[in-house]
């Protein structure tokens, strides 16, 4: 049944999804905290999908996996180097390229580097695995794989403007991109949408996750730090 509904390719990515979260389970991460990292590639995953069905992707569910795998990396840095936990931790609120880079002066590898050597793209559908490894510099040609890997990047954009510091910049980025893939839904109307996606997600998928915030709430936080 969930093949006939999600596709192959999405089941196979939630099946992988599940094997890691029961194994890290019984890992020790060390100050990282794994629920925190659930419930931020959740928002990335519940981004995705509302993305890919304004945009008319091929497959909304194939883009709710690649946002639910594309951070994977930066779990597995933690699994591998628990001692760097609490420093791992402290990198969540930076926007995705400049939390990447931080990833790499700290542990001597990005989180997208971790996820290569650790061979998921091997495990992963081919589509999935390359817009995870490729998710920060998607390419502009119009394949089905350049798109998902374009709503990959999307997705995370729109994720960091409620996990990511500092919220002026995140904001901007997210508006820009949003115009330059021609979406004209206003930011607080996606914000509101991809927390509401994610209760019901987290629901069903066993995830526990904290209040979601709306756009108003994150930008008067902003303002009073």
């Amino acid at each position: 049944q969930a093949v006939v509904k999600l596709g192959a390719r999405a089941v196979r990515a939630h099946s992988i999804t599940y094997s890691i979260r029961a194994a890290v389970a019984s890992a020790g991460t060390g100050g990282f905290d794994a629920n925190l990292f659930w419930e931020d590639s959740l928002r990335r995953a519940a981004a995705a999908q509302i993305l890919a069905e304004r945009m008319n992707y091929e497959d909304p569910f194939e883009a709710f996996a690649l946002g639910l795998t594309q951070n994977l990396g930066t779990l597995l840095l933690a699994v591998r180097l628990p001692h760097l936990g609490d420093a791992l931790q402290g990198l969540r609120e930076k926007p995705g390229r400049s939390r990447e880079e931080s990833e790499r002066v700290l542990t001597g590898r990005s989180g997208t580097e971790e996820f290569e050597h650790a061979r998921l793209a091997e495990i992963l559908p081919e589509e999935i695995a390359f817009a995870v490894t490729h998710h920060h510099d998607p390419p502009e040609d119009d394949s089905r794989v350049a798109r998902l890997t374009r709503l990959g990047r999307l997705a995370d954009l729109l994720a960091d403007v409620v996990q990511s510091q500092p919220k002026d910049f995140v904001v901007e980025q997210a508006n820009t991109a949003l115009g330059d893939a021609k979406i004209d839904v206003p930011l607080e109307t996606l914000v509101d949408q991809i927390a509401s996606r994610l209760i019901e997600l987290a629901d069903e998928l066993d995830i526990r996750v904290g209040v979601q915030p709306s756009l108003g709430e994150v930008m008067v936080e902003a303002q009073n730090a």
